[in-house]
């Protein structure tokens, strides 16, 4: 191979190369520059209603509560509450039943714990659960849903709280009932 030849490719390996690079650095690039995910923000809708801005958890008003339509991340600490609010729509308290804050405030700590969530983002997701199962007409409840959860994570099944809400929903769709769906999703763990 002649000296010329040898020197064409080796300028085409370069340029081809030199290029590579460069469009692999304006890839990363463009990557890096994107706007961050952030959890605060992805899990907001855009048409929110009123949100509270918390001090004090135990001094909100009830009405408050019963005006967020869904929680920001000033409300991590009302979650609980927001719950016993949101769990039966047709039902409204004047005051807080403390059994039912109490019971939605142990499985929102242990969710979050185990999934490294914050109660608000649990909590938000349980209602949304539920709020789209009940336009497919099937009914479950806040409890219900909390405790098939803290079930399927103590199976060990991989994957964090969207996931599961996502795959309880496509199996309450497949036409599973309550117990049945939390059956089978914990049969998929590793530990099975």
């Amino acid at each position: 191979m002649s000296n010329k030849i040898r020197h064409s490719l080796l300028h085409k390996i370069y340029c081809i190369n030199t290029m590579y690079l460069t469009h692999l650095f304006l890839i990363v690039f463009s990557l890096l520059s994107l706007p961050g995910c952030q959890k605060d923000n992805a899990d907001t809708p855009i048409d929110s209603v009123t949100q509270v801005v918390q001090v004090n958890p135990g001094a909100i008003d009830i009405q408050s509560l019963y005006s967020i339509s869904f929680l920001s991340p000033q409300d991590n600490n009302i979650a609980a509450k927001w719950l016993v609010t949101q769990d039966q729509k047709d039902r409204v308290y004047s005051v807080i039943p403390n059994a039912m804050e109490n019971q939605f405030q142990q499985r929102l700590d242990y969710l979050s714990t185990q999934f490294k969530e914050e109660k608000r983002i649990i909590a938000n997701r349980i209602v949304q659960t539920r709020d789209l199962l009940e336009k497919f007409n099937i009914s479950t409840n806040f409890l219900m849903l909390l405790d098939g959860m803290i079930a399927v994570k103590q199976s060990h099944l991989i994957g964090n709280f969207g996931d599961y809400c996502q795959f309880y929903i496509n199996l309450r769709q497949h036409n599973y009932e309550h117990a049945e769906a939390v059956k089978k999703m914990k049969s998929l763990s590793i530990s099975h």
